[in-house]
């Protein structure tokens, strides 16, 4: 099975490379774009990550011709909400027109496609969303990632769109996932407002990676469609911040609980965008950990 992997660099690009760099039937060709990076020999398993511009659209033509993979995993992104409301020609560049070619040629070659959405698609104003029910981005983050899902089911017959929630974990950078940045500012004494009224369905990324993988080369191999691919519990910004300091013994008091009303924010944040992910849950060969499981497997 050859591999191509996109964003090997990232939170669930890196736990994504760890998985499948341990498995002797992939061949696995993993890229990232910053050349000064290396990515920690913990994600890697001793096996190199290679450099691609996924912009460039000739180069990826190149590669994809060249190796022909027989699947495509999708992780790469703009994923900072600010960053794409201001920097919309690089977010289109990479959200939406890299993503096109990347299932075109897809299709080209037969390789099957696994694509990852978000949450953010929803305007957070019911909860709960399930895969019938009909997005409504609020920020051009979300409206990049709901335009490369459009894309995506036009031109590849076998594709997997799975909308991740918020995700936590070990990333290469050690600073790209919720809890590092939280826990990074609660060791430096910093105080951190949380929102009592924002609700999310957290997942881990190695989680999720398992998740990848039955689609990929498991039992969900031959499955094809989108799926909310929400963690089992809905919870709120503040309430996640104080799972997170119990876990690393940080004194509570250092987090401040705030209404989002409170605060002014361009583009709006959808308050409620939990993800009802039954469909998924009720095919996966395993049954979820629990958020503290998850937690207290981090080193």
């Amino acid at each position: 099975m050859k591999l191509l992997l996109t964003g090997a660099s990232g939170l669930l690009g890196g736990n994504c490379f760890a998985r499948f760099a341990c498995n002797p039937n992939v061949q696995l060709f993993a890229t990232h774009h910053d050349t000064s990076f290396v990515i920690p020999q913990r994600f890697t398993n001793g096996q190199d990550a290679f450099t691609l511009d996924l912009t460039d659209e000739t180069a990826v033509w190149n590669i994809i011709s060249t190796l022909q993979p027989d699947l495509i995993i999708h992780t790469a992104a703009y994923t900072e909400t600010a960053f794409c409301e201001w920097n919309r020609k690089e977010a289109k560049a990479l959200n939406i027109d890299a993503t096109k070619t990347l299932a075109t040629l897809s299709e080209m070659f037969n390789a099957r496609f696994i694509f990852i959405s978000t949450d953010l698609v929803f305007d957070g104003t019911k909860g709960n969303y399930d895969e019938h029910d009909a997005p409504n981005p609020l920020s051009y983050y979300a409206e990049t990632k709901f335009e490369a899902e459009l894309q995506i089911k036009n031109l590849v017959g076998n594709h997997v769109i799975l909308r991740s929630p918020l995700l936590l974990g070990s990333s290469p950078r050690g600073m790209r996932s919720v809890n590092e940045r939280l826990v990074k500012d609660f060791e430096a004494g910093k105080t951190v407002r949380l929102f009592v009224d924002e609700f999310r369905t957290p997942i881990f990324a190695d989680v999720l990676a398992r998740v990848i993988e039955e689609f990929a080369i498991g039992t969900l191999s031959e499955v094809t469609g989108l799926f909310h691919s929400g963690g089992i519990e809905r919870l709120s910004r503040e309430s996640l911040g104080r799972k997170i300091t119990a876990r690393w013994n940080i004194n509570p008091s250092l987090i401040e609980s705030i209404a989002s009303d409170e605060v002014l924010s361009h583009p709006p944040r959808p308050k409620d965008v939990s993800l009802n992910s039954k469909k998924l849950h009720s095919v996966l060969p395993f049954t979820l950990p629990t958020l503290e499981e998850s937690l207290n497997a981090l080193p």
